[in-house]
């Protein structure tokens, strides 16, 4: 029985990491529709409707509003969250402003890096181990990262700082394990401020372009759903997802994201990026034959890292823990 609870865990976190890459991957497609703002108005929009949306749903269970006064009494979790929030809002700074400046196959490239520098973190901060087939998917994703990073023609800074603040956010929720809800909630009050001082200074500066033009009132708020939506598919993956195979899957991202840059909006695209995007496709398949048999029963055992059946803590679990520091 115990096996069978860690494959129905490993599952869900394997189906909620992929939902969560799919709806990062569309984003170039939605983010171009609010143009007529700059990437700092659209960031401070992002950040407040993402807070509304996440105590929209704290509010609507009272178990998870209880589970939100846990989390928010206990020091440090409010304190790993703090931290973590600061990533997320540097990590959706970057990434709008590489989007609205059409860079989209650079974000791209800073997604591709990612993966590896959280399997990197998830061997070294945490111990894991990776399999054969994850030890060679890394290494052909690894090349391909250095191609692309060759046919970029520079150092592209951007792109290793949002690789950076991603890989670090998902190490914070693998070692917090909060609840995904209450978890959000919590970090996006501390960019609440944030946001509003951004919006003052927009408006003192006659740059505000939101409520004045009205045509995007119907999208502003959807910046809140698209936003939060997928942070919680991916608090509640990376909870059940060893953090190394996780790593992994976060390739769908820049993938799609990739294809969208060169033949949506026609970025350029040299020869060179075409075989480091060749090489991270290879290193997709070889990840994606190789997780599929590692989760398939074998002779009625399952073949499971011990840390994929981590799951987030409920409510519940979270008011016994508090007594031990977490």
């Amino acid at each position: 029985m115990a096996r069978d609870d860690e494959r129905r865990e490993l599952r869900r976190g394997f189906a909620c990491a992929v939902a969560a890459q799919l709806i990062w991957g569309v984003q170039p497609l939605f983010l171009p529709l609010l143009d007529a703002m700059t990437a700092a108005e659209i960031l401070a929009h992002r950040v407040l409707w993402s807070w509304a949306v996440a105590m929209a749903v704290v509010a609507a269970r009272r178990r998870t509003r209880q589970g939100f006064k846990e989390l928010a009494r206990n020091k440090h979790a409010v304190r790993t969250l703090a931290a973590g929030s600061a990533l997320m809002g540097c990590a959706w700074g970057l990434y709008i402003y590489g989007v609205v400046t059409g860079r989209i196959v650079e974000t791209s490239l800073a997604l591709f890096i990612g993966p590896i520098v959280t399997a990197v973190l998830g061997v070294g901060a945490l111990r894991e181990r990776l399999r054969p087939y994850q030890w060679l998917a890394v290494a052909v994703s690894t090349a391909g990262v250095l191609v692309l990073g060759w046919g970029y023609g520079g150092v592209p800074w951007v792109a290793l700082l949002i690789a950076g603040t991603v890989a670090l956010y998902g190490l914070i929720k693998k070692r917090l394990a909060v609840p995904a809800v209450e978890g959000m909630a919590v970090e996006t009050v501390f960019l609440v401020p944030v946001a509003i001082g951004i919006l003052v200074w927009l408006g003192a500066t006659n740059s505000l372009v939101f409520p004045g033009t009205w045509h995007l009132a119907p999208l502003v708020p959807v910046t809140g759903i698209v936003s939060t939506l997928p942070l919680l598919f991916f608090s509640a993956s990376v909870n059940r997802v060893p953090l190394s195979t996780f790593g992994l899957l976060m390739y769908l991202n820049p993938v799609i994201q990739f294809a969208i840059g060169a033949w949506v909006f026609g970025e350029s695209v040299t020869a060179a990026r075409w075989f480091g995007f060749a090489l991270l496709w290879i290193a997709l398949a070889v990840f994606a034959a190789g997780a599929l048999r590692a989760t398939r029963p074998a002779s009625g055992t399952a073949q499971v890292s011990p840390d994929a059946s981590t799951p987030a803590w409920s409510s519940d679990q979270w008011s016994s823990r508090r007594g031990s520091g977490r």
